[in-house]
């Protein structure tokens, strides 16, 4: 397995087809990556889990569910 994200998995993470908008959709996510020749990001998984390991707790605990309309 390649730590690089593969080009349909960097469409999956950022929403974006086009290479630019894919990295701003990166950079406003806080996501390091280095942008190549053709314009497309080279992300690596290390930098995403790092990013998202940042932002996890605030996220999780926002995350709409409400436990208390269950029971």
């Amino acid at each position: 397995m390649s730590e690089l994200l593969t080009p349909a998995e960097i469409i999956d993470l950022t929403g974006a087809k086009r290479g630019y908008k894919q990295c701003e959709t990166l950079a406003a996510s806080g996501i390091k990556f280095v942008p190549r020749c053709d314009g497309k990001p080279a992300v690596t998984w290390t930098a995403v889990n790092t990013a998202l390991s940042a932002h996890g707790p605030s996220i999780a605990a926002n995350d709409g569910f409400n436990i208390k309309a269950i029971q």
